[in-house]
Order: structure tokens, then sequence, then C-alpha cells
């Protein structure tokens, strides 16, 4: 019987441990954080001595100083973030001035308000279903960091799968080309103006953008044209980039009223 039991307990943890779990914050490298004094202390204060916050003594947590930033990468896969936070214990009453920002994406998710020397701990539980980045933050309230010593204590995350990762900087994004893409219509792209000096050579590159010239042929009824034939025949007597990419056989062409061939309305009957 006492097999049995142990082994029920064995397998709910297992199952516990499939399900999710909750990663302490001085279980990741807190090195990576950024604060105007001194080093990030881990289970320690910015004094280096165990953290306090009022009268509470806490075990774990992320002693900083305003103004200090800890960036986490959550990979989506966290619910939620808790801690205590306040001055740490060291600072005299009424002393230093710092509030505290949790922001995921950008968006802030919650913040202290101004908490000073020997103020109680305020608790923290933020949803971070979907968030992606997230940033702790410590301001000096806008009146300097003199004695500003701040406290995330038993700061924790709770994951649904795999391991949140302090990072540095800017997060890494998708590489993008903002510059919209160039027309199918032929352009010539060169500029207005184009300075040259008397007496040397000039080598001008015309910049265009577009696709290759079409051929639009009218049949006479009964007669027939390959593209390779079209193609042969403007090679023989055509600059290259005038040949022909594609061959298009129809029955007629857009005219005026006077048999001028309406070419814009062709291209806008082709590109339809």
């Amino acid at each position: 019987m006492m097999r049995f039991f142990t082994f029920l307990i064995l397998a709910g943890g297992l199952a516990l441990n499939a399900a999710g779990a909750s990663v302490r914050l001085d279980q990741l490298d807190l090195n990576t954080g950024e604060q105007d004094e001194g080093e990030p202390g881990c289970n320690r204060s910015y004094a280096w001595k165990p953290i306090t916050i009022g009268t509470n003594h806490y075990e774990h947590g992320f002693g900083t100083h305003a103004n200090s930033t800890l960036l986490v990468d959550l990979k989506r896969h966290s619910t939620r973030f808790t801690a205590s936070v306040g001055v740490d214990g060291e600072v005299p009453k009424g002393s230093g001035s710092v509030e505290f920002f949790v922001i995921g994406d950008g968006k802030t998710l919650w913040q202290s308000g101004v908490m000073r020397g020997k103020d109680p701990a305020k608790e923290v539980s933020v949803d971070l279903t979907g968030v992606q980045r997230l940033t702790l933050h410590v301001g000096d309230a806008g009146d300097g960091h003199h004695y500003d010593y701040a406290d995330w204590a038993e700061a924790a995350i709770e994951c649904s799968s795999g391991k949140p990762q302090t990072t540095t900087g800017a997060p890494p994004e998708e590489a993008v080309i903002l510059t919209p893409p160039s027309p199918a219509t032929p352009r010539i792209n060169g500029p207005s103006v184009f300075g040259v000096r008397p007496g040397h050579p000039v080598l001008y590159h015309v910049p265009v953008t577009g696709e290759r010239p079409i051929a639009v042929v009218v049949m006479s009824a009964g007669e027939k044209l390959s593209y390779e034939t079209l193609a042969t025949h403007c090679r023989a007597h055509l600059a290259n980039f005038k040949v022909p990419k594609d061959l298009i056989l129809r029955e007629q062409l857009p005219r005026n009223p006077s048999g001028k061939i309406l070419k814009r309305v062709l291209r806008d009957q082709l590109t339809s």
C-alpha cells in the first residue's frame, strides 16, 4: 500500500511539471539588467544585503537601483508575473522615491505609484497571456535617484511551457523592405539634372523599372505566329531590352476615331 501511495504522489508531480512551472526571477541571468548605479543584485539588495521591504524579509528577489530596466523574453509561453515590490529596508523612512512598472510588449500592465523608504510592500499580480517581451522598469519618480534602492522581492513568472530568458537591447525584428514594389509599367527613373565635367568622358546609367515589353499582335484569319518566331525576328532588329517577354494575340486593338492605337487603354486591359 505504501508503494502504491508513493507512486501516486510522483505521478501527480510529473503531471504538474508537464502542465507548467513557476520560474523565480533570481533563477534567470540578472546581469543583463541596466541601472543608473551599481550592479543588479540576485537575492540581495542594491546595498548587497538580504532583501527587506518595510518590516518584511525575503529570501529571493532582484535588488536594483533606479533608474533600472530588466528585459525578459517570455516566448509567449508565460501566464502571470507576481512579486512584492518596494524601497529596500536599508533606506531611511521617507527617503528615496521610486516607481515600479510592469510593461508587456510596450504597454504598461501595472505601476506602483511613488514609493518611499519604510513604505509597506505592494503586491504585484499581472496577467502575461500572449505577451512576448516583459519589461520590469523602476523609475526615480522624477526627483533624482538618491537613495532609490528598489526591490522586486519573490518575483516569479508562471510558464505554460518552456523557460523565459533575460535579454538586452531591442527585440529582434523580421527584416522587411519598406520601399513599395515597382509597378509593372515600364518607367525611366533617371535624375532630371545630371552634372558632368567638360572635356571628360561620361558614363551615364539609366535606371529603369517595370516588366519587359509584351508583343500584342493582331493576326489575319488563318495565320499563325509563335513566340519563338517573333522573338527571333525581334532579336535580329531590336536591342535586347526591347525583345518582347511574351506574345499576346488579339482580334483587334483599341483605337480612337482617327485610328490611332490607344496604348493606355491597351495597357489597362492587359494588367486588369
